[in-house]
């Protein structure tokens, strides 16, 4: 048996905060987990922590 391509993540937030999240998501035409993974990434490259973990290799770009 292979390793697992994700982990799943249990969390909680205010139900307000995950419309907004819900919302953007929408917006960009990415599911919450996947809003969730591009919003950690591009927070991580702004504290100047990109290329530190790669498990889960590249995340796809907005379509336009």
């Amino acid at each position: 048996m292979g390793e697992r391509k994700s982990e799943a993540i249990n969390l909680r937030m205010a139900p307000s905060t995950k419309e907004l999240l819900r919302r953007v998501a929408e917006s960009e035409n990415r599911t919450l987990s996947n809003m969730l993974e591009v919003l950690i990434r591009e927070r991580a490259e702004k504290c100047g922590l990109e290329g530190q973990s790669t498990a889960s290799g590249p995340v796809r770009t907005k379509k336009r």
